[in-house]
């Protein structure tokens, strides 16, 4: 497994992407160390933007590392960083909806999130539309968040 973080770019790296976005903690090291026993696979860790701040030209290498991906990896921690989280989970839902977003898409939402009826919501409204395997799945347990990822990326 290869890690790569803003701004190094994704091309020419090994299939499949995997790109993980969330807030709350030492989740990522978690999902990591699910990977680390894949030699062929990209892991994208977008939430380590910029020293000095949110800046276009992260925002855009974020869109396009999210765009490239084979599978998107989304965790809503207890934290309080989720207005952005609930903003990307829309955009990337839409798109996997639509048929040009990731292969697969996880969700998964720690029991304390406060914002878990408004994920609920969006993943429910976006389910109406699937068949299924292709149904969003809300995952509420750590451990069985990092194996779906891991599981998801040998496909």
């Amino acid at each position: 497994m290869v890690k790569v973080k803003y701004p190094v770019s994704i091309s020419n790296r090994q299939r499949p992407f995997v790109f993980v976005a969330g807030s709350g903690g030492a989740w990522i090291d978690q999902v990591e160390k699910g990977l680390e026993s894949l030699p062929k696979c990209t892991l994208i860790i977008p939430s380590d933007g910029p020293v000095e701040g949110v800046t276009e030209d992260w925002g855009m290498w974020r869109y396009r590392a999210a765009w490239e991906a084979d599978v998107i990896a989304i965790w809503f921690g207890s934290g309080n960083d989720q207005e952005l989280k609930l903003i990307e989970l829309g955009l990337h839902v839409g798109r996997y909806c639509s048929g040009s977003g990731a292969r697969r898409m996880i969700i998964g939402v720690d029991k304390g999130c406060r914002f878990k009826d408004k994920i609920e919501a969006i993943v429910n409204a976006s389910n109406i539309n699937l068949q299924g395997s292709w149904k969003f799945e809300i995952i509420d347990s750590l451990d069985r968040f990092c194996l779906k990822v891991k599981n998801c990326a040998t496909r």
